[in-house]
Order: structure tokens, then sequence, then C-alpha cells
């Protein structure tokens, strides 16, 4: 554990930081947060329009906005293709965005959406962004999860909870998924010698307007009244990701948390634990991501 401020972040002129889901909650924080300490920040959300309504918070920052959906993998492409056309360098991404708490849906390309916006949007999205990543300065990716990914578990016969479903599974099973991934992924960017950082996060109980999104009133104002009582701030919820995202000594494949005392400016290393949490399962998800987004990462070399 160690205390840890924005004052203690680095300066990041001459960085550029794509940020998805960056309108609101934790993603506004982040992007708030490099900004003022130099960066470029490529805000990828959903809703344009409203983030144009928010540059006022962003004054002399050096921000973009641009169009993702992370649910909709021929949006991650458009989206990657444009950055790639405009030739913009990359050097920080921060898969962030991310929906909770809702009735049974699918993507455009027929995924559970949770899964599909939470965890396949951002595989693809770090695949076609990895060789420009690869020549960032001091370059990382930055996957924001959840402490609920120990209550999730796979069955890879039910990967989309087509039997069985419930918000509650789905949203587990997503954040477990970004365990599995942002640790998969530092496998193996070690086992390449890729300069690119995987990097672990996740804010504790946040207040953002995702705790405020469950289906229906009722259970709507006890999550919303959970916030309350428990929830930090958003600004010390986003420091691990901050954190995750600027500091050098900063560990990647590890899972960076606020710690479990309330409104102290501390980020943590938490052990990994859960049922689901498995070597088996992190190879079988990379596998089925894979095979459901055509996304195409290097192959580590068998010694």
């Amino acid at each position: 554990m160690r205390t840890w401020t924005l004052a203690d972040m680095p300066d990041q002129t001459g960085r550029t930081a794509v940020i998805t889901g960056a309108t609101s909650g934790l993603g506004l924080a982040v992007a708030q947060a490099l900004s003022a300490r130099g960066a470029r920040v490529i805000m990828a959300i959903r809703n344009p329009a409203k983030a144009e309504t928010l540059r006022p918070q962003f004054p002399s920052a050096n921000l973009a906005i641009h169009k993702l959906d992370t649910s909709d993998l021929d949006s991650v492409r458009s989206f990657a293709a444009d950055l790639e056309s405009r030739g913009d360098q990359v050097d920080v991404l921060v898969n962030n965005a991310g929906i909770g708490n809702q009735p049974h849906a699918v993507s455009a390309q027929g995924h559970e959406l949770h899964l599909a916006t939470n965890h396949l949007g951002h595989f693809l999205l770090t695949a076609l962004l990895l060789a420009n990543l690869t020549n960032g300065n001091d370059p990382r990716v930055v996957t924001v999860a959840s402490f609920l990914y120990k209550l999730g578990h796979f069955d890879f016969d039910n990967l989309h909870l087509t039997r069985g479903y419930s918000s509650g599974r789905a949203y587990a099973n997503s954040k477990l998924a970004n365990v599995l991934f942002a640790t998969e992924l530092d496998r193996r960017l070690r086992a390449t010698n890729s300069p690119v950082k995987s990097m672990l996060t996740h804010p504790g109980i946040a207040r953002t307007p995702m705790l405020r999104s469950a289906p229906g009133p009722i259970i709507s104002r006890i999550t919303g009244g959970i916030a309350g009582l428990l929830g930090r701030p958003v600004t010390q919820a986003a420091l691990p990701i901050n954190y995750a995202a600027t500091a050098p000594e900063a560990p990647a494949g590890q899972l960076l948390s606020p710690g479990k005392t309330l409104h102290k400016n501390q980020v943590t290393q938490e052990p990994l634990r859960g049922r689901g949490l498995t070597p088996t399962a992190a190879a079988t998800l990379w596998t089925h991501s894979e095979a459901l987004t055509n996304a195409t990462y290097p192959t580590p070399q068998t010694p």
C-alpha cells in the first residue's frame, strides 16, 4: 500500500491517451487528470455530442473526441482505422467503458451485451492498437475491472448466458473477463519481449452513474444508497487507474485498487482470488475471444 495523489503524477506532456467511456464517471476523471498534466487525450465514446458539452471542463487541454461503441465490433474497427489514418500515436490505452445491471440484450454481432461492451470490444481494440502502442512512450494498456470479478465463473458452453441469465452474473463474468484478459495479456507481452505493459485496476465502490443504472426504480435507489454510504468520490476511485497509466513504479499484471480504507488517497496491490481465476480459464477465454472478434495478437514462441 502506498499513498499517491494526482500531485504525484509525472508530467504527461508528449504522451497521448485513448480513454474509452470518457464522458462520465471514472473515464471522465481520468481524462481530466491526464489532460491537466499535459497529455493529449482522445475521448473514445458513444456520444460525441455529449462529449462536446464537456469541453469547458478541459481548459487549454489538447482534447480530441471520436466515436466508439465498444459493444459493436464494427465500431471498434472503424475507430482504430480512423486513428491509423490520422497518424495518431498512442502511448496509453485505458479500457474503461462498461455497462452493468442491464436486462438481457445482445450486441450488433449477437454477443451478450455485458460481455461485448466490457470485454470483447476492448479485446479487439487492444489488438488493433498494439502495434501503435509498441512505438509509444512508456506504453501501457490499462484495463478497469471490478472486485466483483470474484463472483464470476465461466461456463464456456453458455458463454452468452442464453441459459440462466441474470444481470449480476453477466456483469461479474464480464469483470472476470477483464481480469483474465489483463493477466493473460501481461504474460503474452512478457513472452514476446514487448515494451507494452498490461496494467489491471479496480476502483472499489465508486459514486458513478453506473450504480444508478440498475433495472427498475427500487433496485436503482438501493444501489444509489449504497454508493452514497460506501462509495468513494470518483476522483479518489480513479486514483489506481491514473497511477497505472502514469507511475513509473506501477507493477504490470497486478491488481491495483484503492484499498479498503475510505477517503484516503491510497493505491494497493491486491492479491487475485476467485474460483473462476485459473490459467486454463484465461487461455480458454482468450481462444473464444479471438474467435468471436477475429482479433490477431502476436503469438509467444514455445520454448
